[in-house]
């Protein structure tokens, strides 16, 4: 097994497990809405159990290798991996002020430093230090950010002691205590507080480039999950459900994001799309649409660029569908236009998890999305207004000319260099 082969596996593969060629035992396993790696092993009764390492792809595949060993080694030496975790489970249940009592107080006497944070978790978290491992989540930190902010903290301050507290629980981690931490993915949320110099914060996100590759890939598993959902079905009493095995799209969630990534549209114009408004045979396929009206958009009919991958999308999905009387890209089944939420709620449900994106990332963040890696790949701040249908560049400097700070002092130097006579 190398990463290559669980990338190929992860696209493309159907099979529930890839096993490693190196480390006996070790596996790689498809979950509902997950990657997990686990180690098989049979105990000293000969009974075959398996435990689970970590998920992919936060843990790698050297890790889980050198993980899978350790089992293994354990296991030689008469050590059941199963009670191990059990017992890991049951020091989750300690308070992490025990644990920083008992072990980590150790590792800090040894830190230059350590006199500074360990006053830190005295004086600011001892709220959070009462609680268990296990207990411990997003609203505890919320609160305790709260706490932080009516103390009139800093920000930096904030910032450094959860960092500091962290630090603190993943050292649990690397300790082996705990199995994962229950705060990995918890970021503290930023706030408007003019006097301490923090600026209105900016709710418009885009996607990381590994994000954007786990979206792509909750398409294809969403997909899969539907085709297996029918296959079901048809075995089961209702044979005559058209099959979804010949099909390029099992329905209309996966083109419809797509199309929506790819053009910046807001779920409304999605909704509203008809194939009058689409030219697919040019050799510069384009949408002319006027897009949703508002005071801040030009909602005249405009000519919109595609992406050949979008194009390709559009023109499997015209194959497939049957135009609606209202010749709506994406129609009900009745060939009506579909209620407002019809991409929200299948991207709530199923897409949002499967790409394991934050709970705060809405389908609406798509456009926000476009048009923060156009401004990020220098592309100029006039373009990405045309592109997202807006009258001027407004709003796009109000929202993303953070992203290219650049982008003024390059405009200067390019005119400058223009204007001025050569030295020859």
């Amino acid at each position: 097994m190398n990463k290559k082969q669980i990338t190929q596996w992860v696209n493309n593969e159907t099979t529930l497990r890839l096993w490693d060629d190196k480390v006996t035992g070790l596996f790689i396993k498809r979950n509902a809405k997950s990657y997990s790696w686990n180690v098989s092993y049979r105990n000293d009764s000969g009974k075959k159990h398996s435990i689970k390492i970590g998920l992919y792809p936060s843990v790698t595949l050297d890790a889980a290798r050198e993980s899978a060993r350790q089992h293994l080694i354990n296991l030689a030496q008469g050590k059941d991996p199963l009670s191990q975790r059990k017992e890991k489970k049951l020091a989750s249940k300690d308070t992490i002020q025990a644990y920083f009592d008992s072990t980590y107080s150790v590792v800090l006497n040894g830190k230059k430093s350590g006199n500074e944070t360990a006053a830190y978790f005295k004086r600011h978290c001892s709220e959070l230090m009462k609680l268990t491992f296990a207990e411990i989540n997003a609203k505890h930190i919320h609160k305790w950010h709260m706490n932080m902010i009516a103390k009139d903290l800093k920000d930096s301050t904030i910032q450094r002691v959860y960092g500091a507290f962290k630090t603190l629980v993943n050292d649990a981690v690397k300790k082996q205590h705990i199995t994962d931490s229950p705060i990995h993915n918890i970021n503290l949320d930023k706030y408007h507080r003019p006097e301490q110099g923090v600026k209105q914060v900016n709710e418009r996100k885009y996607l990381s480039k590994e994000q954007i590759a786990n979206l792509m890939r909750a398409l294809d598993l969403y997909q899969e999950k539907r085709r297996t959902e029918r296959k079901n079905s048809r075995l089961h009493g209702k044979a005559n459900l058209p099959s979804f095995d010949d099909l390029e799209y099992v329905d209309f969630v996966k083109p419809a994001i797509l199309v929506m990534f790819y053009t910046g549209f807001r779920p409304s114009d999605i909704r509203t799309l008809t194939w009058e408004e689409i030219n697919l045979s040019s050799t510069t396929p384009t949408i002319r649409k006027a897009l949703e009206k508002s005071k801040h958009k030009n909602n005249e009919p405009q000519t919109f660029p595609l992406m050949p991958e979008a194009t390709q999308t559009l023109k499997k999905w015209k194959e497939q569908s049957n135009n609606s009387p209202l010749g709506l890209v994406f129609p009900s089944d009745k060939g009506t236009i579909r209620t407002k939420r019809f991409i929200s709620d299948p991207w709530k449900k199923h897409i949002r998890p499967l790409a394991s994106l934050p709970e705060d990332f809405d389908l609406y963040n798509l456009r926000h999305n476009f048009a923060s890696w156009l401004v990020m790949s220098g592309t100029d701040l006039l373009t990405v207004a045309k592109l997202m249908g807006h009258a001027d560049t407004k709003m796009v400097e109000k929202h993303y000319g953070h992203l290219a700070p650049e982008h003024k002092q390059n405009a200067l130097s390019k005119a400058f260099n223009m204007m001025m006579p050569n030295d020859d």
